[in-house]
């Protein structure tokens, strides 16, 4: 990431090696938890997130990345 002063910090994209290990570990399904303690499952509109925050230190590794659909992400 750029940190420069007056600009805008761009990071660079996942690698697609990267994110097909995420799709595949959690196998295409949104792996948020719901208040029932199951997890939510959906197949559609699926982001792959970081479990701790680039910004906060977090890392590219997958054990930081977690699939969830568009409305748990």
């Amino acid at each position: 990431a750029l940190l420069f002063p007056g600009t805008v910090n761009v990071r660079k994209p996942l690698p697609a090696a990267t994110l097909h290990a995420v799709r595949l570990r959690d196998h295409h399904s949104c792996q948020a938890m719901r208040p029932d303690g199951n997890k939510c499952g959906s197949k559609r509109w699926l982001e792959v997130h970081h479990r701790r925050p680039v910004s906060e230190g977090g890392t590219n590794e997958l054990a930081n990345l977690i699939t969830y659909c568009r409305a748990h992400h």
